[in-house]
């Protein structure tokens, strides 16, 4: 096999071949056309450590204001709670902004649980949010985050960045005003 059995060739430059006016028609191997179009595209599964520290978070679709009022952050905590025992996760802290939201989740031995724990976590709440305001479609921007904190330092230095997001963001002077806020 050569590179050109690999060339692909736009539609716009097809046609000319086919009219007899390229004096060089490149060969398409049809194999790898078919092959390119059936390649699965399923996402990687997560692979969470048992009995271990994760930052998890996520924003608003079209880095919207999602949870807008007092009563849908109410909602959302009320359902982060609910939740926790089902799933069996630890809720180390949580802060719950405007268009965003940031969790420190202990995992169980179980580690699937934390993929249990959020996909009924945003898809509950985002059924919720759309029957209130009478909208469709996800109300988080794509999959959530999960970075893993495998030192102690890791999990100080992402409990202080949650307790500073208010304050950055010119909502309160200091983290224990903030209502949406882990005091832990």
């Amino acid at each position: 096999m050569t590179i050109q059995d690999f060339i692909i060739i736009p539609f716009f430059l097809r046609s000319r071949q086919y009219k007899g006016t390229d004096p060089r028609p490149t060969p398409v191997n049809p194999i790898l056309i078919t092959t390119c179009y059936h390649l699965p595209m399923s996402r990687h599964l997560r692979d969470f450590k048992p009995n271990s520290y994760y930052h998890v978070f996520n924003r608003g679709n079209n880095k919207e204001a999602i949870l807008k009022s007092p009563a849908d952050k109410q909602l959302f905590l009320g359902l982060i709670f609910r939740y926790k025992k089902e799933c069996n996760i630890n809720i180390v802290a949580y802060c719950i902004m405007d268009n965003h939201f940031h969790l420190i989740i202990k995992t169980p031995t179980d580690t699937e649980s934390l993929s249990r724990y959020m996909q009924k976590l945003t898809g509950t709440f985002a059924m919720e949010i759309n029957r209130k305001y009478q909208r469709v479609g996800h109300a988080f921007q794509g999959r959530y985050n999960a970075n893993y904190l495998p030192y102690k330092k890791d999990l100080l230095r992402t409990r202080a960045y949650l307790r500073q997001n208010p304050v950055r963001d010119g909502l309160v002077r200091k983290a224990g005003d903030y209502k949406w806020l882990s005091k832990g």
